[in-house]
């Protein structure tokens, strides 16, 4: 099988869904990052899931940027550029706490991948 989450190993390797509106999950998101005095930087895309993924790069241990992607159900997916992997948990658990909804970690591996 060839997709863009097997392009896209290891952001796509683990990612995050969280049952929430974009918008509201957003503003909850940036609140967070506010509240402990991180700057934060939102930028649109609306082209293709390919250049969203590409907007990731360059991929880094700190995981400093992350996309949020609205999907065609109330779901939202969130990917993180980590070198290894996107490691959404923390965000996924203090979001899905702070906004009484359901959260979870996606684990995928290409084969032949380990």
């Amino acid at each position: 099988m060839s997709s863009l989450l097997e392009k896209w190993h290891p952001v796509t390797c683990d990612f995050g869904l969280i049952q929430a509106p974009l918008g509201l999950l957003l503003s909850e998101f940036e609140g967070w990052h506010r509240s402990f005095g991180t700057k934060y930087e939102r930028t649109q895309i609306t082209s293709s899931l390919a250049d969203a993924l590409g907007s990731l790069l360059p991929l880094a241990n700190s995981k400093m940027r992350r996309l949020f992607i609205a999907t065609r159900s109330e779901w939202v997916a969130c990917f993180q550029n980590g070198i290894q992997g996107s490691d959404p948990f923390p965000a996924m658990s203090y979001l899905a706490r702070q906004m009484g909804v359901l959260a979870m970690r996606v684990c995928c591996m290409p084969e032949g991948a380990i």
